[in-house]
């Protein structure tokens, strides 16, 4: 089981963030073709405005149908910095493989 949540990002103070999804948001491959990853992926592709990421939203909950699942919530800009700096300790600490080397 992997756990998704979709963000969509409007500009430096308009950051959107969908409920965590639980459950098959990996990429489809041989051995676990059902992963909706992919899908995912297809649909945020050409994002436009908060209503398209809305109606993406709708879309990927009719999978999940969570109560708060087709709702956009905005992120503020303290939770954005706090964020950062969990998913840069994260990748400090747990995932080298994705630091750039020089």
């Amino acid at each position: 089981m992997t756990r998704g949540t979709l963000f969509y990002y409007e500009g430096d103070n308009a950051v959107w963030s969908s409920a965590e999804y639980n459950g098959d948001m990996y990429h489809g491959t041989h051995d676990e073709p059902k992963g909706i990853g992919d899908d995912v992926i297809e649909l945020m592709a050409n994002l436009k405005s908060l209503k398209d990421f809305e109606d993406v939203l709708v879309k990927i909950d009719k999978i999940y149908k969570y109560d708060e699942g087709n709702k956009a919530y905005s992120i503020v800009e303290e939770a954005i910095d706090n964020f950062i700096e969990d998913t840069i300790e994260w990748i400090d600490k747990e995932r080298l493989d994705l630091k750039k080397h020089r």
